[in-house]
């Protein structure tokens, strides 16, 4: 959920960047933004509440059983402290109006949409240090490349990085896990959506060619679906649906294009995916997956995650009512999370 938060956030910025801000457009861009504020406050929560149970080490230290680095650590929780700082200075520069989109030049960095734009990048770059922290890759830069008359594009490594980086972090609250997650044999959980019409046609297609009985298969619709469970990667609902997610035999979570590798490797036909094992590829297809997972529900099945996310709580409130009338009284009508 970070990484496509991240995502989110990176393709704002992009498409600030690119709109040029002027006079005549400048509310438009505002309410554009307005609009994902909501989101980008969630990002800076999910980090927050996620820093605490990761488990960073020292390089070459890395295993399930290795004591977390106190100053990695503390580097990790502080990029939760960035970006509510700079949601601070996005909500200032939102407010000032047309100044807020007023071009800033910062040495070799520019940002045509001033303020809010450069908001929106350091929230961007706090995003994806903590995400190459919590999988301990190296840490990156992914500021976008300064606008030239010889550049009309965004570059296209910051976009990538933007698109993958949640794609290949290791869920970490699940390393000490020291139960078996699967039945013997079983490499993968699909976590996948059965009211989704393209959804169950790829778990059937792949049901069909998985003779070995690799992949086990858990439909987040099912009554029976068990949110925060290791065998299911630890997701609630509403992160389950936005994104398609596997789980590993050893904990691991994917989620987004690496799953469909992930899936098809283990039926033996991981060739149909090898062009993924291009870095350039493989970013081109992380952000349409990232755009389409967006509006997937309003697609295939009519309605948006928020609206299914209300329906889904509410359901559950009722089903809390009905199996105790008598325990709760008049605050069954409370609508609870």
């Amino acid at each position: 959920m970070i990484g496509d938060l991240s995502t989110q956030a990176r393709l704002l910025q992009f498409f600030l960047r690119e709109a040029a801000p002027s006079s005549s457009n400048v509310e438009k861009l505002r309410l554009r933004v307005n609009t994902e504020r909501a989101q980008l406050g969630n990002l800076g929560t999910y980090m927050a509440e996620a820093a605490p149970n990761l488990r960073i080490c020292a390089p070459g230290k890395e295993d399930c059983d290795c004591s977390p680095d106190p100053a990695l650590m503390s580097a990790a929780a502080a990029q939760a402290d960035i970006v509510r700082r700079e949601l601070v200075a996005l909500d200032d520069a939102l407010a000032a109006g047309r100044s807020g989109f007023e071009l800033i030049e910062q040495g070799a960095l520019r940002y045509p949409g001033g303020r809010v734009e450069r908001a929106l990048e350091e929230i961007c770059e706090a995003a994806d240090t903590f995400l190459d922290l919590a999988a301990g890759r190296p840490l990156m830069t992914a500021r976008v490349a300064p606008i030239t008359s010889a550049s009309t594009l965004p570059a296209v490594q910051p976009l990538a990085r933007a698109a993958t980086s949640v794609t290949r972090m290791r869920a970490p609250q699940l390393c000490a896990t020291a139960e078996r997650l699967f039945p013997d044999g079983v490499e993968l959980n699909l976590i996948y959506d059965s009211k989704c019409g393209v959804c169950q046609w790829e778990v059937d297609f792949l049901s069909a060619r998985d003779s070995a009985g690799r992949l086990m298969y858990t439909d987040l619709e099912a009554d029976d679906f068990e949110e925060n469970a290791p065998r299911n990667g630890n997701l609630d609902y509403e992160t389950a649906l936005a994104s398609f997610h596997a789980v590993t035999s050893n904990g691991e979570v994917l989620s987004g294009m690496p799953v469909f590798k992930a899936a098809y490797d283990a039926v033996g036909l991981g060739w149909v995916w090898s062009i993924y094992d291009n870095k350039l590829a493989a970013a081109f297809f992380d952000l349409g997956y990232s755009i389409f997972a967006r509006f997937r529900t309003d697609i295939t099945r009519g309605t948006s995650i928020e609206a299914l996310v209300t329906a889904r709580r509410a359901q559950r409130q009722a089903q809390r009512g009905s199996a105790s009338p008598e325990a709760c009284g008049p605050c069954q009508e409370i609508l609870l999370p």
